[in-house]
């Protein structure tokens, strides 16, 4: 799906289904990705980075709402993944 459809179109996919599937709110948001093409290695990398954070938002985060950003600056890919849950206070990882 990735290869035909590009990162934009499948990761909206991805987050809809998620989104139904867990029940928490989610929106995808990108400007110039939604048709712009990044590296292969790189769609595919950004793709898998989302679905973890996703799958650990679901598990851990106790989140009611979702965005998922997709943006390009010069020639980065940004991949900004954003949730209200509780968090973590990074003092207390041992």
């Amino acid at each position: 799906m990735l290869d035909d459809l590009g990162l934009y179109a499948a990761l909206d996919k991805f987050v809809s289904e998620w989104s139904r599937h867990t029940g928490i709110t989610a929106e995808m948001l990108a400007s110039e990705l939604k048709t712009a093409r990044v590296l292969p290695e790189t769609e595919t990398n950004l793709y898998r980075i989302a679905q973890e954070a996703l799958n650990n938002i679901s598990k851990h985060a106790g989140a009611s709402s979702v965005e998922v950003s997709l943006k390009r600056r010069d020639d980065l890919a940004i991949l900004i993944i954003a949730d209200d849950g509780i968090g973590f206070d990074p003092d207390n990882i041992n």
